[in-house]
């Protein structure tokens, strides 16, 4: 879903801010979001390998990919409330924030995984089934702004999205994840003589 909120903001971004300015200075928009994405992409994930985690456990990343959704939510906000009020300051917080989480979920489901050949399956679900979002997402921005007639309404669907994200940040963690396994694991039926092996 971040993902998705990137490609869309790429895709319509600078048509965007093109209604009622300069096409030069809507272009320069969408590459100060690029930068604040490059930026925040190498130093978020820096500031919370430095500074530690915040909720207790040693491979918690959940308060940083908080704060990465936070910014996009507010960034968002700007969007639907006023756009050209603070342009910069737009951009700047939904690059800040979509490079930053972007970062951090790329090792996310490593960190929750101590088996190699789980955390294998996991990486290629998230990477597969989440570029097929971020794919699809600037397609349905095209379709709901055909539909509505401008951008607010899929403005408002990201921004719902992102409030979906930080509950789910804030309700599953390493801990409850480990916990699932293990109540599978226990749940799970020990082999018997006749279903120990393939005869």
């Amino acid at each position: 879903m971040v993902n998705g909120g990137y490609t869309s903001l790429v895709a319509w971004l600078p048509a965007y801010f093109s209604l009622g300015q300069d096409v030069k200075q809507s272009g320069a928009l969408l590459a100060i979001l690029t930068v604040f994405q490059a930026s925040s992409a190498l130093l978020l994930p820096m500031a919370a390998s430095r500074f530690g985690h915040w909720f207790g456990h040693a491979r918690d990343q959940r308060a940083w990919i908080v704060l990465g959704l936070a910014a996009q939510l507010i960034g968002f906000g700007m969007l639907l409330a006023a756009p050209l009020a603070a342009p910069i300051v737009t951009v700047a917080l939904l690059g800040g924030g979509l490079g930053g989480v972007f970062a951090l979920t790329l090792v996310l489901t490593l960190d929750h995984a101590d088996d190699d050949t789980l955390a294998a399956r996991l990486v290629a679900f998230v990477q597969g089934v989440g570029f097929v979002i971020a794919a699809i997402a600037p397609v349905i921005a095209g379709i709901v702004r055909d539909a509505s007639g401008g951008f607010t309404l899929f403005w408002a669907m990201l921004a719902a999205s992102l409030v979906a994200m930080i509950a789910l940040s804030v309700t599953f963690g390493p801990k409850s994840y480990a916990r699932a396994l293990h109540q599978g694991d226990a749940a799970r039926p020990e082999p018997t003589a006749s279903t120990a092996a393939p005869r």
